[in-house]
């Protein structure tokens, strides 16, 4: 008989649990880019994405740090406010803190959040840079991240966010696996913008090379 390995068995290919929670998160996130709120802020929730338009440079520095600070701040106050209004079933779960799968090392687990959230980058930054879809992009997210969470959620708990994770990391006090969800989202959208980065170069760098070789030189007086 066929021996499945352990960590393969974490795959959760009959509990839809993961997919519902993934349809919620997805839906509360898309339903805040669609507020006027949302809207004016260009509804960036999460810190591995703001990176990412910022490498491209679609924001400038002090924009992302900004985003930044926002992003952990409302993090915060959310984990803070989900561990009062929820008393003892916020301890029973940690108050939401992430944490890797059983018989999922550090490693692996971060590696699980790299690949989660490239699929997420892919799918944000196609939508966005064609203007016929943009307006679709918060309704295909919803979508895209209950497919994540379900198959991520016995792996990494599928954070995909930073920000998320630093919040109940930072009210737990519990920080030594913090770097997971910090590493793992930031690599994972650095991994999806890295061709269109080199592209980019490429193109510029042709193109100075064309404006070289076909510049034609000045006039020079007759000796």
């Amino acid at each position: 008989m066929l021996r499945v390995p352990r960590l393969l068995q974490q795959f959760p290919l009959c509990k839809y649990g993961f997919f519902l929670t993934g349809l919620v998160l997805g839906g509360a996130g898309s339903l805040v880019a669609i507020t006027p709120l949302g809207r004016l802020s260009g509804a960036h929730l999460n810190p591995a994405i703001s990176l990412g338009f910022f490498t491209l440079g679609g924001m400038q520095l002090q924009d992302l740090l900004g985003y930044i600070v926002a992003q952990t701040a409302g993090a915060s106050l959310g984990a803070c406010a989900g561990q009062v209004a929820f008393g003892r079933l916020a301890s029973r779960v940690r108050d939401a803190l992430n944490q890797p799968g059983k018989l999922v090392d550090a490693h692996t687990a971060t590696a699980a959040e790299a690949v989660a959230t490239f699929a997420l980058a892919a799918v944000i930054f196609s939508m966005v840079s064609r203007r016929s879809l943009a307006r679709w992009t918060p309704l295909v997210v919803v979508g895209v991240v209950a497919i994540i969470v379900w198959l991520d959620g016995n792996f990494s708990r599928a954070s995909l966010n930073p920000a998320r994770s630093f919040g109940p990391a930072l009210i737990t006090g519990d920080w030594h696996l913090f770097w997971i969800y910090a590493v793992g989202p930031c690599s994972g959208v650095r991994q999806r913008l890295l061709p269109t980065i080199a592209v980019s170069r490429t193109l510029e760098l042709s193109s100075a090379m064309v404006a070289v070789l076909f510049t034609i030189p000045p006039n020079t007086a007759p000796i």
